[in-house]
């Protein structure tokens, strides 16, 4: 180590000695208690400064990094924690709407129902927060990807669209057997665990009912992706397990749609997608387990 780097350490040292000692004589405090996490926080990450702004936290263990989704009744930040640096998000209502007991019961509704859940295909809910001004915070794992984002990216070849409609009906299947209707499938409320579009697991939860359940009684709104809810949800029906296999036909239509594959594996995925997307939904698969036999039965015969 040259004589110049040793007197650069030495410099260093003495500057943080004489900023802890300065910090150990100030008054105990927030603002204190802040600035020493602050420090903490750019020493662990190797930060070359600190930033300009104290972050903002969330029970003390994670920093916000973003938002990434707002609306009026929901508001999704993606977390860091402090110390492991493990990415998660985090769903809660807007701060303006704090108060608002009907958005505050939907929330915890979702937080009871998803993390009771268990399956390699669902997000798992890790924890239920209380955030600092009352709001109810639920806390799962970060998913870098959703299925409306690759779709807008890439065309999928028909293995890989088969792949995902068998993660699709494996959750859905394990739902269905809990006695729960998902009600609002679409692309982008299933997520992937990566950026190369793998892993796919169904997230938010936030119109899901249990059999005895009804909107209504729950003071919930209806609100499931148009473009996806089956006919007699949009009629104002209480969606059913055969609501959820319309979606999943609305979404392999739109796999299909966006393929560039050749071959016979294309017409054959999008008669399934037909059988699923029937308006009367005594005309569709009996159930998940029917509408997996038929995606088997389809990919055996194109070598999927």
């Amino acid at each position: 180590m040259s004589g110049d780097e040793k007197n650069e350490y030495a410099l260093v040292s003495a500057r943080f000695s004489a900023l802890w000692a300065a910090l150990g004589q100030a008054p105990a405090g927030e603002a204190r208690r802040l600035t020493i996490d602050r420090l903490r926080d750019a020493l662990d990450r190797g930060h070359s400064r600190l930033a300009p702004h104290a972050p903002d936290l969330i029970a003390n263990s994670f920093s916000v990094d973003e938002i990434v989704y707002a609306s009026e009744r929901t508001l999704v930040m993606k977390l860091r924690h402090r110390d492991l640096g493990t990415a998660h998000a985090l769903k809660t209502l807007p701060p303006d709407r704090r108060d608002d007991v009907v958005l505050r019961q939907w929330l915890l509704h979702e937080g009871r129902l998803a993390g009771a859940l268990e399956n390699p295909n669902i997000v798992a809910i890790r924890a239920t927060l209380r955030l600092a001004d009352g709001r109810p915070a639920l806390l799962s794992d970060w998913m870098p990807a959703t299925l409306s984002q690759c779709l807008r990216e890439r065309a999928f070849a028909a293995s890989k669209i088969a792949g995902i409609m068998r993660s699709l009906f494996s959750a859905l299947g394990y739902l269905h057997a809990e006695g729960i209707v998902h009600g609002d499938i679409s692309p982008a409320n299933l997520l992937f665990a990566d950026e190369d579009c793998r892993c796919l697991k169904i997230a938010d939860f936030g119109l899901a009912l249990r059999q005895e359940e009804l909107h209504q009684d729950l003071d919930m709104a209806r609100g499931a992706h148009p473009d996806f809810a089956a006919p007699e949800q949009l009629g104002g029906a209480r969606p059913e397990p055969r609501s959820d296999l319309y979606a999943c036909g609305r979404i392999l239509h739109e796999l299909v749609e966006r393929s560039d594959a050749g071959g016979v594996e294309l017409p054959k995925l999008s008669a399934l997608a037909e059988q699923l997307m029937q308006p009367d939904p005594a005309d569709r698969p009996h159930d998940t387990m029917a509408a997996a036999a038929l995606l088997e039965d389809q990919c055996r015969s194109c070598d999927l």
